[in-house]
Order: structure tokens, then C-alpha cells, then sequence
């Protein structure tokens, strides 16, 4: 399973979690049946968001993309080696990586 794959179902496990928890947050009552005690508070904090999670989450062909870039190789090559059309490559060029723009804004 790739990174990005088990980022999903971790996503997914989350989200159901979530939803399993506001449901008996709504029925106290089978809450009470299943006698578990719950902390639905520590459910609904906001995440901490991390600057490794942005880098993670950015697919992996993309980043070699980017490298192949940064080292001047023509889009035409890099869209060859990676099998992916010459306009993706383009899009990718033109967008400004996030975690850059947060190592910018880090380094002040």
C-alpha cells in the first residue's frame, strides 16, 4: 500500500470515528447500553496541521516532477520519463509549492 493510499483509509477511519461518535453523542442512551466511556471532546479539536503533512500529502510523481524541474530538464523529457502529458507538467511548473511558500514565511 502506498503512503498516500494509507493516508485515505486513515482519512476514512477518521471520518467514520467521527461519525460514530457524534451519533452516540445524539443517542446517550445506547452510549450508556455499551457502558464505555467516551471523550467527544477530544474528538472535535481542530488538528495541528504540520509542514511534513503538506510535503506527504503532495503525490509522489509530482515531487519527482518537481525535482526534474528545479534541475532544468525540458517538460518534454520529464513528461516522457514520468509517462504523464506535457500540460501536466506545465500546471505543475506555474503552481507554487506550499511547503516553500511556509518555509518562506518560517525563515522570517
Amino acid at each position: 500500500m502506498s503512503i498516500r493510499q494509507l493516508q485515505r483509509v486513515i482519512e476514512a477511519a477518521r471520518t467514520a470515528l467521527r461519525g460514530i461518535a457524534l451519533y452516540l453523542e445524539r443517542h446517550p442512551q445506547v452510549l450508556q447500553s455499551i457502558d464505555v466511556q467516551v471523550d467527544f471532546n477530544a474528538l472535535w479539536l481542530p488538528q495541528q496541521p504540520t509542514t511534513t503533512s503538506v510535503v506527504s500529502n503532495e503525490h509522489p510523481m509530482k515531487q519527482q516532477a518537481l525535482m526534474m524541474i528545479k534541475a532544468e530538464v525540458p517538460i518534454k523529457n520529464i513528461a516522457n520519463a514520468l509517462g504523464i502529458s506535457k500540460n501536466t507538467v506545465k500546471k505543475w511548473k506555474q503552481v507554487p509549492r506550499t511547503n516553500e511558500i511556509e518555509g518562506s514565511v518560517e525563515g522570517n
